[in-house]
């Protein structure tokens, strides 16, 4: 596996979640424009998964995870994703974009996105749209601009249902 890509992933098993300024510990209101003037940081990894096999023909690993930096309504990101397939790294990326929260629970942003493997490696512009819908229904829809007029989409959707069951 690329020693970038492991570094990443190395980086992204602990959650963290700190501030600049621990003296300010309450958030802001993003539709009365009240937020706290500390940065705060937090780092999670959504993704981490390997599967182990006698043979190697079916080891595999999987992982994505991000570190985000924000101070009110503005919020740095750096994530990554990728996979792993029989010892070989079938792809990777890594995006550092810029985020503006517009409305609750509503994010533009902006940014660049690099794909590591496969080769070639590209670099993209991205901008898009981050936000949670109704019924806490997560969504980001991204659009790349890239080389040679390359474009692509992404949209990822992503729902969390607990399922909770009592024992007497």
């Amino acid at each position: 596996m690329n020693k970038r890509v492991c570094l990443l992933c190395v980086l992204m098993v602990y959650p963290v979640t700190a501030t600049a300024d621990e003296g300010q510990q309450q958030g802001g209101d993003v539709a009365s424009g009240d937020f706290d003037s500390a940065w705060k940081y937090r780092m999670r990894l959504n993704k981490f998964e390997r599967q182990f096999s006698t043979s190697d023909d079916n080891d595999f690993a999987e992982w994505a995870g991000f570190i985000v930096a924000d101070k009110g309504p503005d919020k740095f990101w750096l994530t990554t994703k990728g996979s792993v397939q029989q010892g070989e790294t079938d792809s990777a990326e890594i995006r550092l974009f810029y985020s503006r929260t517009i409305k609750p629970y509503i994010d533009l942003h902006l940014g660049w996105k690099r794909d590591l493997k496969p080769e070639p490696e590209r670099d993209w512009l991205g901008f898009g749209v981050l936000g949670v819908l109704p019924y806490k229904v997560g969504a980001d829809a991204s659009f790349f601009i890239g080389e040679s007029g390359r474009f692509a989409t992404r949209v990822e959707i992503a729902y969390k249902h607990r399922l909770h069951r009592s024992f007497r």
